[in-house]
């Protein structure tokens, strides 16, 4: 069973990707009692247009995280530190395109 801190960090990224405007994000907790597995998968990504290839996936974030191993908690700040990173790109951008 995930310790407290892990669930903490994860309501902590459900906010963060809530303040992604730019991309599309997914976020998943796949749980199997059997295999004592909980995983966490979260995408961030958007669709784009490179030549005649058209919707080619661009991912910005990409990860899997298993909740039940012992680096979880590092993993999931990593994966902030990510999305973090993602929305302050984002912003800037954007400020910048208004000036």
């Amino acid at each position: 069973m995930p310790e407290i801190n892990i669930f903490e960090k994860i309501a902590k990224i459900t906010t963060l990707l809530s303040k992604i405007h730019k991309y599309i994000s997914e976020f998943n907790i796949y749980i199997n009692p059997s295999f004592k597995a909980n995983i966490l998968n979260v995408k961030v990504y958007k669709f784009d247009i490179y030549g005649e290839e058209k919707d080619i996936i661009l991912y910005a974030v990409d990860k899997e995280i298993n909740l039940n191993k012992s680096t979880a908690g590092q993993d999931l700040d990593y994966l902030i530190k990510n999305i973090e990173e993602l929305i302050d790109i984002q912003t800037n951008s954007s400020t910048t395109k208004n000036q």
